[in-house]
């Protein structure tokens, strides 16, 4: 039996002239580019590797079946198509490259609607591509039609076939996944340069292609009103501090560190270091966060924008790139900007965001260099925090340190003997790792001050979102309140209690932190703001908050709640999504 299924998986041979003709074929264009744009590179093929492998083994699935069922001559057939339209995309991007210093996207599929207009610019421009390609593409047809042949001479064993197919089937699923980690294909798995346009050289055109449309089809604005008067083309706010600029800016990013699980807001006393640090600064008492999720609570936060339908601005292709971040303003300070996450940073599309928008330095799991133990989802706080320590002793310039921490997420792993737990909880509890993520919290404030590195430092704290958010209201605004800590030798003590959101972090941070400059922010700087408001979205429903109440915009029905405050609401919705739009969040 085993020898019998060697024999049938020998017959599946073909399969790696396919992979290799891919390969051949991806990194000559790949080179091409690279040569034009002097980024020959061993990091640009070797990524470029990964996602040509996660490509081919996507299209190998329809030809392992065919082949299983012996069905060659339509195998045969498909190989020579797909090759094919391979080379036809390439030979495209290249002359989409040398325009738009992206591989192909979304804008391919716009224009064929005016494929009337462009086509004859086109062909005048590209006479001699044109007329080659049209050539070529007949003739790989052809030669791949033709030789691939001789793998297929005569049929196998139906029965032992269909023994070999869920092996085969299972090896391309995780070729296609490109990890054995949480997170799916993505920019991140080709983003290591802080230049956008080598990342696209690293990757291939057709996962361009694909990952574009596919982000595009999602990228809408449904109706929820009337567009108000208030609608504004460009956002531009100036930052006038009177404070010390700060040599040490630390943003911590604190995963579900929400009102449900925080004494000072009023929750289950898990958070006795943080409650204690909220009487010795800033501290935002009713903030309410973008969503219930990680890559919202970031986009919020680091770029002061609110949220629209759609996915997130991490994921969106003209946000990879030239998009408004802290680390953009205060890199062209002249400071260090570092992002450092206990996980694997290409979840959700960080790492592309990120090292698009302003951060030179990303640190994640992957280059870390701790040997401590790694939970599922990474690094413990209590790790992350102590390598946040060594980057601020060593950094030679003002650095701008945003750390993401992980150990408040399921399955709510994190090191022994750390905690008493809650003696009316499971150990793996929001409880009980939020009492943990508090503990290492104060421990790391501690530490600063104890290494002399609290005097010229600015210290925020702020939650990505809430532990739970689940109720049965279309949107539970009460579920989305965070808290939010700003702490400095110059900021004295003082409690903000009306309605913020993560927007207004950005230009508060950048006052509080003696930075003069002028941000497209959405948000406002509370160092001298009288009030803010908040706009929250679940699905494809928003609330917009305010110290005058609430009101709930839903698709195509009239809004609930305040109506005085519908036009605020709708100008703040429809101005987020021009602002992505429009590319005037720059």
């Amino acid at each position: 039996m085993f020898y019998s299924t060697l024999s049938v998986l020998f017959g599946y041979r073909y399969l790696v002239s396919v992979f290799i003709g891919y390969f051949v074929i991806s990194g000559c264009f790949r080179f091409i580019l690279a040569t034009d744009h002097q980024a020959l590179t061993g990091n640009t093929f070797l990524y470029g590797l990964r996602m040509d492998l996660i490509i081919i083994s996507l299209f190998s699935f329809l030809s392992v079946i065919l082949y299983s069922v012996n069905l060659h001559k339509a195998n045969r057939i498909y190989l020579g198509l797909i090759f094919s339209v391979f080379i036809f995309l390439e030979m495209i991007n290249l002359h989409f490259f040398a325009e738009f210093n992206l591989r192909l996207n979304y804008l391919l599929i716009d224009n064929l609607a005016y494929l009337g207009q462009i086509l004859p610019s086109l062909f005048a421009d590209y006479r001699f591509s044109l007329i080659s390609t049209l050539i070529l593409l007949p003739a790989v047809f052809y030669i791949v039609f033709r030789y691939s042949a001789v793998f297929f001479k005569q049929n196998t064993p139906l029965k032992q076939n269909l023994i070999a197919l869920p092996f085969l089937l299972f090896i391309l699923l995780l070729s296609s996944r490109g990890s054995l980690g949480q997170a799916a294909p993505s920019p991140s798995y080709y983003s290591w340069s802080s230049d956008n346009s080598i990342n696209e050289i690293s990757t291939n055109t057709v996962h361009s292609l694909l990952s574009s449309f596919i982000f595009h089809e999602e990228d809408n604005l449904y109706m929820y009103g009337q567009a108000p008067t208030l609608l504004k083309k460009r956002f531009g706010q100036t930052i006038q501090s009177s404070l010390k600029k700060k040599k040490r800016i630390v943003l911590t990013i604190m995963e579900s560190f929400g009102h449900l699980f925080v004494g000072s807001l009023g929750g289950k006393k898990a958070s006795p270091e943080f409650d204690r640090l909220t009487k010795k600064g800033l501290f935002f008492s009713n903030m309410y966060s973008s969503s219930n999720r990680t890559n919202r609570g970031i986009e919020a936060i680091l770029s002061s924008i609110y949220p629209f339908v759609g996915r997130t601005y991490l994921k969106l292709p003209d946000a990879q790139g030239d998009f408004w971040t802290l680390a953009s303003s205060l890199k062209q300070q002249g400071y260090r900007t570092v992002f450092l996450y206990g996980g694997d940073i290409k979840f959700d599309n960080m790492k592309s965001f990120l090292l698009s928008n302003g951060f030179d330095e990303i640190i994640d799991s992957s280059n870390i260099g701790l040997d401590t133990k790694e939970f599922s989802w990474g690094y413990a706080d209590e790790d992350i925090y102590n390598k946040a320590i060594g980057l601020l002793q060593t950094s030679d310039q003002p650095i701008f340190l945003t750390i993401l921490t992980l150990s408040n997420h399921k399955p709510f792993d994190f090191p022994e003997n750390r905690i008493s737990l809650f003696p009316d909880a499971d150990k793996k509890s929001f409880e009980n790792a939020t009492r943990y993520a508090d503990w290492a919290l104060g421990k790391f404030s501690r530490e600063i001050i104890e290494k002399d590195l609290f005097n010229d430092s600015l210290l925020v704290y702020v939650a990505d979102h809430n532990a739970d958010v689940k109720g049965s209201k279309i949107v539970p605004v009460e579920r989305y309140r965070i808290p939010a800590l700003f702490l400095g030798e110059d900021i004295g003590p003082r409690e903000i209690t009306g309605v913020t959101h993560q927007a207004d972090i950005a230009p508060t941070l950048l006052a509080a932190a003696g930075i003069n400059t002028t941000i497209p922010a959405q948000g406002f700087n509370m160092l001298q703001a009288e009030k803010s408001r908040a706009l929250i979205i679940k699905q494809k429903s928003y609330a917009f908050v305010n110290d005058q109440g609430q009101v709930i915009f839903q698709p195509e029905h009239k809004p609930i709640g305040n109506q005085i405050l519908t036009e605020e609401g709708l100008a703040l919705i429809y101005n987020s999504y021009a602002a992505y739009k429009n590319h005037t969040h720059k």
